[in-house]
């Protein structure tokens, strides 16, 4: 620990403020940010996902995702460990994502319930914050 000892009152503001700010630079710098809030507005749901299956190339493309953590959930469904999710190409990334989905069965009414999509269909509007 450092003492600064000085009767100059400017002076000691001066290192009170360059302190304060070295620590909100390390604790900023610290936070792991995975989230899109203006993707995350459109979604029902929002998952930090990890891609499991990659399927072959199709018109509409069937993932299966582990879910690592739910961050947003206004579906009132209930989220299992793992969930589909249809995307158009290019589809999701390899590794973890942060995935913004809606039901898939409120797009397509007559199929079946507990399949998720993309929001807008593919990852430039439902993925983010890939990690591989």
């Amino acid at each position: 620990m450092i003492f600064i000892v000085s009767r100059d009152a400017r002076t000691m503001k001066s290192i009170l403020l360059a302190t304060l700010l070295g620590l909100a630079v390390v604790a900023c710098g610290a936070t792991d940010d995975v989230l899109n809030t203006n993707l995350a507005q459109k979604a029902e749901l929002v998952v930090r996902a990890k891609t499991l299956y990659a399927p072959k190339e199709t018109a509409y493309l069937w993932y299966e995702v582990e879910v690592l953590k739910v961050i947003k959930d206004e579906s009132g469904v209930k989220v299992g460990a793992k969930l589909q999710v249809a995307a158009r190409r290019p589809g999701l990334p390899e590794g973890e994502s942060t995935l913004y989905l809606e039901r898939y069965d409120k797009i397509h009414p007559g199929t079946p319930k507990g399949r998720w999509r993309l929001v807008g269909g593919d990852a430039a509007t439902g993925a983010s914050h890939n990690k591989k």
